[in-house]
């Protein structure tokens, strides 16, 4: 799929001398399952034979990929990396009755309770990971992780937030590694568009450009606390920043005139200043804001926790 979400541009040989390698005619870039790698996991080559390696369970010992004329090594550009958020996304599965399901109920959050699953969450059982365990081991396996699409004011998925789970344990939890949260992708500017609202008839509420002058939307940072309002309140226009200090740089819809941030009880003082530039930027633009943040624990989710339902106060 192209970033204008057209279809028609990626071919796969599957037959003759040139069986199994690829073309984008979008931007002319081609090769095989390492060059793929390559750009899907922004490695080097020598990186993405290995993990071609554990992919195909293939042992070490085994021929390595035929020496080929030696070339530079290219870092993917921001398009292709563009492009394999997409496809990480796309490529994922129905959220309902999934572990990342199982993970949100374990926080409080039943998404069956919901009028409607949220359109922008999905689960992918096996996601590549890339980093440390608990012992600080380095590690590079998949693992099963529910994936969000980070989208640009344009609409198209500009990065994929993922959140890696352990799915052996009751409740499932987050992955015991060093980041269980990653972004493949960008991220600034844009925003996982979590839940529109209702519509005048119980439905969805209104699509990104049709949301009406004066709307009031809520920005959380964490898809838990994001959903987390939505259980208490299923009205709400709620989109998530991923990061602090994506609060400030987000580009929301035109018709927003009132911006609720829904802030962690973080005492720290780099916290306390991005939640301020948030309200300053989005003051300058001519909205309203307002904080909601949890009466008990360090933040909504802790609050939904503490008492399904309870609401905070709103200063």
């Amino acid at each position: 799929m192209r970033a204008d979400g057209r279809v028609g541009s990626f071919k796969i040989e599957t037959i003759g001398e040139h069986k199994g390698r690829w073309s984008d005619y979008a931007d002319g870039t081609k090769g095989d399952m390492v060059d793929l790698i390559r750009i899907c996991e922004s490695c080097d080559e020598r990186q993405a034979i290995q993990i071609a390696k554990q992919i195909l369970m293939m042992d070490d010992t085994l021929p390595s990929r035929p020496k080929q004329k030696q070339r530079k090594a290219v870092p993917p550009t921001a398009s292709e990396v563009e492009r394999w958020a997409q496809a990480r996304w796309l490529g994922g599965q129905a959220i309902a009755g999934s572990p990342a399901d199982a993970y949100l109920a374990g926080r409080g959050i039943a998404l069956a309770s919901l009028p409607r699953s949220p359109g922008s969450l999905r689960f992918d059982p096996a996601c590549q990971f890339h980093g440390r365990n608990a012992a600080g081991t380095e590690i590079k396996a998949p693992m099963p992780a529910m994936l969000a699409a980070i989208c640009a004011p344009d609409g198209r998925i500009m990065g994929c937030h993922r959140t890696y789970l352990d799915a052996g344990g009751d409740p499932v939890r987050k992955a015991s590694v060093d980041t269980p949260k990653k972004i493949l992708g960008r991220l600034m500017g844009g925003c996982i568009r979590l839940w529109s609202g209702m519509g005048p008839r119980g439905g969805r509420g209104p699509r990104w450009s049709d949301i009406p002058s004066g709307s009031r939307i809520y920005l959380a940072e964490g898809i838990e606390d994001g959903l987390s309002a939505v259980v208490i309140d299923p009205t709400l226009i709620v989109f998530v920043t991923a990061t602090l200090g994506n609060m400030a740089e987000v580009v929301l819809p035109d018709g927003v005139s009132e911006v609720v941030l829904i802030a962690d009880n973080d005492p720290g003082n780099e916290a306390r200043a991005l939640l301020r530039k948030a309200e300053l930027a989005h003051m300058r633009a001519g909205r309203d804001v307002r904080v909601w943040r949890a009466a008990h624990g360090k933040d909504l989710n802790d609050e939904l926790r503490h008492a399904q339902g309870g609401l905070a106060d709103v200063r």
